[in-house]
């Protein structure tokens, strides 16, 4: 998770970092990458949504540009352990070092999506390990062209658009066994703000976390994410 902005002379390298971190993977798709937009607090920018708000002040992060992996403790650098940290610190080394976890939750993710009427169905199902267990699933955007400070000619922003959950998520019924099954339904506008929904771009992004105001339980155990459209 980025915690960025367009005002954020200094985001634009840290997306940069966080970029190059992903690509130089063995295989770049292990990892979800979300933007939120909410640089100075309670203003945000043309990309703000209230579930990108919500994550901010849950995490209480209060300085830009800044970053998280899983939502937990981290070594970024050497010596320097902590849970949100600046993204230009960020290496493909770090994230291929968390990658090989043993993941607390399966997940399967689905989708069905009709182009006459632009209903969205998601469905996720699975097993987590943990007693606690709250899911996120949110409609990401990538390539919205616009102003960003620190950056010149064509910028390309990538950001949720919408939550289908809570921000903080939404808490799991789980049965005996730990299973659990949830669905959401999201007719996509041709619009979120003045940005085009442009459907070959989107992508659903779901996870599976502990308690995101529980410091001891917060962490991401499972996540996954599946084009709109195919």
């Amino acid at each position: 998770e980025q915690f960025t902005g367009q005002n954020c002379s200094n985001c634009p390298a840290g997306a940069a970092a966080i970029k190059k971190s992903i690509l130089e993977l063995v295989d770049p798709n292990k990892v979800c990458w979300i933007a939120h937009h909410t640089y100075l607090p309670g203003i945000g920018d043309a990309f703000t949504v209230p579930g990108s708000m919500e994550v901010t002040n849950a995490l209480g992060v209060s300085a830009f540009p800044m970053c998280d992996v899983n939502r937990k403790q981290v070594e970024y650098e050497p010596g320097n352990v902590k849970l949100i940290w600046h993204p230009a610190a960020m290496t493909s080394s770090l994230l291929a070092s968390l990658l090989p976890i043993p993941a607390d939750a399966t997940m399967e993710l689905t989708r069905e999506f009709n182009a006459d009427t632009r209903e969205l169905k998601v469905a996720v199902k699975g097993q987590s390990l943990k007693d606690v267990a709250y899911i996120t699933v949110l409609v990401n955007q990538d390539n919205m062209v616009a102003q960003q400070a620190g950056a010149s000619g064509e910028y390309r922003h990538t950001a949720p658009r919408k939550f289908l959950t809570e921000g903080t998520g939404d808490k799991l019924i789980l049965d005996a066994e730990g299973n659990y099954s949830v669905e959401y339904t999201y007719t996509i506008p041709e619009k979120v703000g003045s940005f085009d929904c442009v459907l070959e771009d989107m992508e659903i992004v779901a996870f599976i976390h502990g308690d995101i105001k529980d410091k001891d339980n917060r962490e991401v155990y499972n996540a996954d994410k599946i084009d709109v459209l195919k």
